[in-house]
């Protein structure tokens, strides 16, 4: 006889798993000679790996970002940025949790994805702030300005992007079930990076930057600077502005070639390692009771 246990939802898989397990052990030990319990398939080994696997591509992109900054900012802002992370993680953790969307394999993924996206409104905050404060305006003045000036294209660049994830937040049915959490932990993670970038970034910048202003420039304290980078880019720059045609027709290259080779990219739903499980129903002691293959 297979029987099928499903756990109830609210239940955490690594927990439900141990306790069943010792449920598992207490009835064996209880159960009459020739009553045996043979497990066929456990999915809590498999969704504590995905998760892990998952929480470790968190962190790898978490550990680039910084290292980024560290290059392109110097480790005050990184730090800056450092402690926005985790704070805008807990805050979109609380969103999910009133939304009653468990941490799993697609949430976690939605985290992953805005990773990059989140830290883009602290990145523009703080580099405004320092740029005031090489100026020479005071600490105060520099985050005044600074989020008077940031407060709107910052709110306009969230919003654009939470309407773009929209559609899957909305999509009924299986589908939206699968992706849904994806979309609805990307909107949380916008959403609270915004609200990190206009009152708390600000007040971290303006009190750890002016410290290392005037100290000697190296490229961890201020960033790498090199010069002939600095002048390439603004030639670019200067030819952009000045060849408005020119610069559009360059900047459709890559999407015209993506749009040209569709035809050749294979079109499917899932990817193409799909297990497909088969149960034997046969009364044979020898029959296996659950086969897995790869396509």
């Amino acid at each position: 006889m297979l029987i099928g246990i499903e756990m109830q939802p609210g239940y955490q898989v690594d927990r439900y798993s141990d306790r069943f397990e010792q449920f598992l052990a207490d009835y064996r030990a209880a159960a009459p000679r020739g009553i045996a319990i043979d497990e066929s398939f456990d999915q809590s080994g498999y969704t504590t790996d995905r998760l892990v696997s998952i929480g470790k591509s968190l962190l790898a992109g978490i550990t680039l970002v910084l290292s980024v900054l560290l290059i392109t900012l110097g480790w005050r802002a990184a730090l800056v940025v450092a402690v926005i992370l985790p704070l805008c993680a807990l805050m979109s953790m609380v969103a999910l949790f009133y939304l009653k969307i468990p941490i799993q394999q697609m949430s976690v993924t939605g985290l992953v994805v805005a990773l990059g996206l989140l830290v883009d409104g602290s990145i523009v905050m703080t580099d405004e702030i320092r740029k005031r404060l090489l100026a020479g305006l005071s600490p105060i003045e520099a985050m005044n300005g600074a989020v008077s000036r940031m407060r709107i294209p910052l709110l306009s660049s969230a919003l654009t992007t939470v309407l773009a994830f929209s559609p899957l937040v909305l999509l009924p049915g299986a589908s939206g079930d699968f992706l849904g959490s994806i979309a609805i932990a990307v909107v949380a993670m916008l959403i609270s990076s915004f609200i990190l970038a206009i009152a708390v970034t600000p007040v971290l910048a303006s009190r750890w930057l002016p410290s290392g202003i005037a100290l000697e420039r190296r490229w961890w304290r201020a960033g790498a600077n090199n010069a002939r980078l600095s002048a390439f880019f603004r030639a670019s720059l200067h030819w952009s502005i000045r060849n408005p045609i020119g610069s559009f027709s360059l900047a459709l290259v890559l999407p015209l070639m993506g749009y040209l080779s569709l035809d050749t990219l294979t079109q499917q739903f899932f990817p193409g390692r799909i297990a497909i499980k088969c149960i034997s129903t046969s009364n044979s002691p020898r029959a296996p009771l659950l086969k897995t293959h790869w396509s």
